[in-house]
């Protein structure tokens, strides 16, 4: 099974790079994007198991209700690893 990485800010710029990077490299990839049509369309153009998961970052609220909407719809894995780039 390959590692789950989740990536904030993945839907343009170095979040994208990154996105691109690992899942070229095999990892399983979790692109966090604020706009879904956005974070769909970077999801679209990536080769690779890219997922979307739309969520804002800007306050602590959003932030638990992102990883409860995700917890529920399945998509945290228990040993994933996090990596940022939201500025």
């Amino acid at each position: 099974m390959a590692s789950t990485v989740v990536v904030t800010g993945g839907n343009r710029g170095i979040g994208y790079a990154v996105c691109e990077r690992l899942a070229g490299e095999g990892f399983k990839v979790l692109l966090v994007a604020r706009d879904p049509e956005r974070g769909a369309r970077a999801v679209a153009s990536i080769e690779g198991d890219v997922e979307l998961v739309a969520g804002d970052l800007t306050t602590i609220a959003s932030v638990r209700r992102l990883a409860r909407d995700a917890e529920l719809a399945g998509r945290v894995w228990k040993e994933a690893e996090a990596l940022t780039s939201a500025g």
